[in-house]
């Protein structure tokens, strides 16, 4: 075998495993496009694993009974018990206000705020629950899959992963032109 055969030999290798690399993220990418494509069965599988995992893992569940985040909505609360106790006390219980002088009211507060740490974590608890029960988050993903403009994301994914594809096609090339060294060494070992 001469140089230029072992060349021309290499060569159609390497541009075969260039070809094959390229068909199949062709053939990718197409099923990508369409609404039923691997893309979107990608997407949907994704959801359910995550909704899977948050189920049994309890992350959400932490992060409702975290107590900084009833930290963070105390000013808010605090701002409607004050409402309350100042303006809607007076309509709703008009004699109880005549008689209630500012300490009155302010424990009535404390006792609002404090009643409002214990039972705000038990409140959020049950409708998160609920609202877990009702509401699937892989339906909620499917349901959003049906909207997406493949097209569009097809594009965005392209033009996000031109590296990796680049990378692929020329694994695929330096793939074929191995197979053809391995071809070659096998050729000359047999004394072709």
């Amino acid at each position: 075998m001469t140089a230029l055969q072992a060349l021309i030999v290499a060569g159609v290798s390497g541009i075969t495993g260039l070809l094959v690399s390229s068909t199949l993220l062709s053939f990718l990418f197409r099923s990508a496009r369409t609404p039923n494509g691997i893309l979107q069965k990608f997407i949907i599988t994704t959801g359910k694993n995550i909704s899977t995992k948050m189920a049994s893992s309890g992350i959400a569940d932490q992060y409702i009974s975290n107590p900084s985040i009833l930290e963070k909505l105390k000013p808010e609360i605090e701002q409607h018990v004050d409402a309350f106790l100042d303006e809607k006390l007076s309509t709703v219980f008009p004699l109880l206000y005549k008689f209630m002088g500012d300490k009155t009211r302010f424990q009535f507060k404390q006792a609002f705020m404090a009643e409002t740490e214990i039972l705000f974590p038990v409140v959020i608890r049950k409708y998160f629950d609920s609202v877990k029960n009702e509401i699937s988050l892989s339906d909620l993903i499917h349901k959003y899959t049906e909207h997406i403009n493949y097209p569009e994301l097809f594009q965005k994914l392209r033009t996000t992963a031109v590296k990796e594809i680049l990378l692929f096609r020329i694994s695929g090339f330096v793939l074929g032109l191995l197979m053809g060294g391995m071809m070659i060494a096998l050729l000359k070992i047999a004394g072709m």
